[in-house]
């Protein structure tokens, strides 16, 4: 995946003799489109009613359709285009629109796909493929057909995990053939039904996203896509280059997984549960444990975050995991609405004014969640082995992080405020308590061995030992 600059030839579907040059572009601000010498969307204007000499709308057209001026002249769709167009007597000697997507290769007629490809930088790393190359004797073989390696269902839908390989082949005078071919594997997802490219970006991909984030802590791209259109009527639709903003550049090195000192906790050559197994499990415990799956990776989806920020993001992580793990009442209701009602009828008993005693009810009644606290330390005691090696290192670290988090989100004094660097590690350790309750609901057994044995987790404690 590659960012670009393309000129071409842009329209309105079915006004294609009202043409008009432009560039579009696909950057790290996401993709844009630029046209020249005229409004692209005067013709819809007017249809819907847009008149005077002079004016100026801002139109959102679902697709539009473009030409490049390349040698192979691709067709191209654009989908969610918004912007100003102003009438054709204005001086405007260009027209800026944003896009939501970049169809590179089709005309559709709407949204609607019925296949995705996603390429993820560290999904070799995690997937761990069979070798494309063996030795035989006198030559090399090279292995090039798709291997599936997993597939499971996902309600209606499929979703698989394959390993494949690109290359290229180039000649020169000094070394003559040289032919390049290396293995590369894709997340795809086989829709049941017609799906909006929104739906398949929302609930398939971001959470095996999610998933791979939460595996190796640390920040994955999706480094390209391909969508395959349905309903066009030009015939059987192929998979088309998708282009939208949540596309990165593809990290430098693989590496970093991989070993001891690098903060992986699961990988598909290594999950005790079978990959067929493990992608439905995670789909459904994503959906249960959305908030503190969000509210976890915040941080790796917007890396700019200040560190009181991301710690704040992390601690309501556990705080929603907890409430989702554990009864998150400090006694059952019945016996809470009893004690309340002794409260009262003592106070009545005692002639305490009526107002009083309905002000005293309302506030009783309200106080049964368990503190924050108790939360974060039935939490971490979950953990088994994992929390216990915290305790043993910071046996305030649980009342420590409850009331820096009661400071950064509700102020007060700062006498006892930690610094930046204290924060940091405190959301760190709080990340890998979080991990290994997450992984060990997905039925990672060993997933506590996995933790302690992880130099960047031995070192985290490090920095918060009392």
């Amino acid at each position: 995946m590659e960012y670009f600059s393309a000129g071409g030839s842009w329209w309105l579907p079915g006004h294609e003799h009202e043409s008009l040059p432009g560039t579009l572009t696909f950057d790290s601000a996401g993709i844009s489109l630029v046209v020249y010498g005229g409004s692209l969307f005067r013709s819809a204007v007017v249809a819907s009613g847009g008149s005077g000499e002079q004016w100026s709308h801002w139109v959102e057209e679902a697709v539009v359709h473009g030409r490049l001026h390349e040698e192979d002249r691709r067709d191209v769709s654009l989908l969610g285009v918004a912007g100003l167009t102003v009438s054709s007597d204005l001086d405007v000697e260009q027209e800026d629109y944003r896009v939501e997507l970049a169809l590179l290769g089709w005309h559709v007629d709407g949204n609607a796909f019925s296949e995705a490809k996603v390429d993820f930088d560290y999904l070799n790393a995690w997937l761990h493929p069979p070798p494309l190359w063996e030795n035989a004797p006198n030559r090399i073989s090279v292995h090039t057909d798709d291997i599936e390696l997993t597939s499971a269902p996902i309600e209606s839908d499929r979703v698989r995990l394959v390993a494949g390989c690109s290359g290229n082949r180039r000649w020169s005078r000094t070394t003559g053939d040289v032919v390049r071919v290396e293995r590369r594997s894709v997340f795809a997802i086989d829709c049941a039904d017609p799906s909006r490219w929104e739906d398949i970006v929302d609930s398939r991909i971001r959470p095996f996203h999610d998933l791979l984030m939460l595996s190796l802590d640390r920040p994955v791209r999706i480094t390209g896509l391909r969508l395959r259109p349905v309903g066009t009527g030009q015939g059987t639709p192929q998979l088309c280059d998708a282009y939208l903003s949540v596309l990165q550049r593809p990290s430098a090195s693989l590496h970093a997984i991989v070993g001891v000192n690098a903060p992986t906790l699961l990988r598909a050559n290594d999950s005790p549960v079978d990959l067929a197994a493990l992608l439905p499990r995670w789909y459904c415990l994503w959906r249960n444990f959305w908030e503190p799956v969000r509210l976890l990776l915040a941080p790796e989806y917007a890396p700019f975050m200040y560190t009181a920020h991301k710690f704040t993001s992390t601690y309501r992580s556990a705080e929603a995991l907890a409430k989702a793990l554990f009864d998150s009442k400090q006694i059952p209701r019945p016996d809470h609405n009893a004690r309340v009602q002794a409260v009262i009828n003592s106070a009545a008993s005692a002639g305490i004014d009526t107002e009083v005693i309905e002000w005293a009810k309302a506030v009783l009644q309200s106080r049964n969640d368990k503190p924050q606290k108790q939360l974060i330390e039935e939490l971490v005691k979950s953990t088994g082995e994992v929390g216990a090696t915290i305790v043993q290192a910071a046996p305030e670290f649980v009342a420590r992080v409850a009331r820096t988090r009661g400071r950064e989100s509700h102020g007060g004094s700062t006498s006892e405020t930690p610094d930046v660097v204290q924060l940091h590690w405190y959301g760190e350790v709080l990340r890998w308590i979080i991990r290994t309750r997450i992984l060990s609901e997905l039925g990672i057994d060993d997933i506590e061995s996995r933790v302690l044995k992880r130099e960047p987790f031995r070192y985290a404690v490090d920095q918060v030992r009392e």
